[in-house]
């Protein structure tokens, strides 16, 4: 039972690009600050070390992990500006400005349960439909499953119909398994 492709759904793929793309500008918008500002670590209180580790260090690191790991990028962004919120002077007012710069970790969890939500294991569905077998499929109409079993017995693949030498394990066509396709003709 085939899967759909979730990575090529234009909406999907937009979302996914979107947040890659904000993540590039507000890391870049954080690369600018540290060196237009100057940083003297010399200068710096425990509780703004404690600060700048969740933001925008961890913000950082969550959306360039977020490039490889979706969902685990995009919590460690949002959790480190939630954490730097609450670690921060409570009478300093950026908590709005912190948010935005986490947008791209809100984006980047966004792609990442609408792409695990999407796509739904052949398990589940075998399940949900009441068959016994996981990957079992509508039932396949008796011709068929003779031409395949006829296939097989011509020394071709069960599956396109390729000439195969006898010791092959793969079909040189369409690489199908020949070990796995011989006993379940019916599953594919």
């Amino acid at each position: 039972m085939k899967t759909p492709n979730t990575s090529t759904h234009p909406l999907l793929l937009a979302l996914r690009w979107a947040a890659r793309l904000s993540s590039i500008v507000f890391i870049g918008v954080f690369i600018l600050m540290f060196i237009g500002e100057g940083f003297e670590p010399a200068k710096i209180t425990p509780r703004e070390w404690a600060s700048l580790f969740f933001f925008p260090f961890g913000l950082v690191v969550g959306m360039i992990l977020a490039w490889w790991k979706e969902g685990l990028g995009g919590a460690m962004t949002v959790v480190s500006v939630f954490a730097s919120l609450f670690v921060s002077d409570p009478s300093s007012s950026g908590g709005g400005y912190m948010l935005i710069c986490a947008s791209p970790g809100f984006l980047f969890l966004l792609y990442w349960i609408l792409s695990k939500s999407a796509r739904m294991p052949a398990e589940t569905l075998a399940h949900e439909e009441g068959m016994a077998q996981p990957f079992a499929s509508s039932p396949l109409s008796k011709e068929v499953l003779e031409a395949r079993k006829a296939r097989v017995a011509a020394g071709r693949c069960p599956k396109c119909g390729s000439q195969i030498a006898s010791t092959a394990k793969n079909c040189p066509a369409c690489r199908i398994n020949l070990v796995f396709a011989r006993g379940h003709l019916d599953q594919w």
